[in-house]
């Protein structure tokens, strides 16, 4: 997933607008579907992840999000 974000300076966020949009994306700690599938092409047939190989990765990354 290759997003490209096209800023219009004439309508950019506040200072606290961006501290607050930078608080939210600090406090995402769980990966979209997409995202897990994204990393999962680079090394396997993404075809192949389906609900189960997702919990199971979900599963690894919390595990390892806790040491």
């Amino acid at each position: 997933m290759n997003k490209e974000i096209v800023m219009n300076p004439d309508i950019l966020p506040t200072q606290k607008e961006w501290r607050l949009i930078c608080t939210m994306v600090k406090q995402q700690r769980e990966l979209t579907d997409e995202e897990i599938k994204e990393v999962y092409g680079k090394y396997f047939d993404v075809k192949n992840c389906d609900w189960l190989h997702l919990e199971c990765i979900r599963a690894i990354l919390k595990k390892a999000n806790e040491k």
